[in-house]
């Protein structure tokens, strides 16, 4: 169900089967109003190194989970993968997860870990991808754009 106003009808007597002194009150409509939360994190909020890492080095990672959506969003799990691409799918390596606070309509937080790149890495350029409400936590307005990412090397 997406966002937004619906009506609620209920309507008795609906096939005027019983006689009665008022047939205009047979009917009543309540607007109702549907709400979801939308999690993003924006590329460009991505806190990667800027300067080339080493395998098995710690480095310091960061994002900004943001509610663009109508409601408010339940406490959720975003996931760190390191990818060859900006597409999450099986050959990305998980790296590490991050609590997220619920989160009011139109709010924001900022947050930031340190995490242990694997010793076996390769050189290259590489992504780490941001997965928030990983676990589907919250049902949201739109649940194809919880992952971002950006490069580093």
């Amino acid at each position: 169900l997406n966002s937004g106003a619906y009506y609620f009808f209920v309507v008795t007597d609906s096939a005027n089967t019983n006689v009665e002194s008022n047939e205009t009150n047979n009917t009543f409509v309540r607007e109702i109003k549907v709400t979801k939360p939308d999690l993003v994190v924006d590329p460009e909020s991505i806190i990667v190194p800027t300067s080339p890492v080493i395998a098995g080095q710690s480095i310091r990672v960061g994002y900004t989970a943001r509610n663009q959506g109508d409601a408010g969003a339940s406490s959720g799990t975003t996931k760190y993968y390191l990818s060859s691409d900006l597409t999450l799918d099986s050959s990305d390596s998980f790296i590490a997860n991050d609590t997220v606070a619920s989160l009011s309509a139109g709010a924001s937080t900022i947050r930031t870990s340190t995490v242990t790149l694997s010793t076996t890495i390769a050189s290259g350029t590489y992504y780490l991808l941001t997965q928030i409400d990983s676990t589907n936590t919250s049902v949201e307005s739109n649940e194809a754009n919880n992952v971002s990412g950006k490069a580093f090397n």
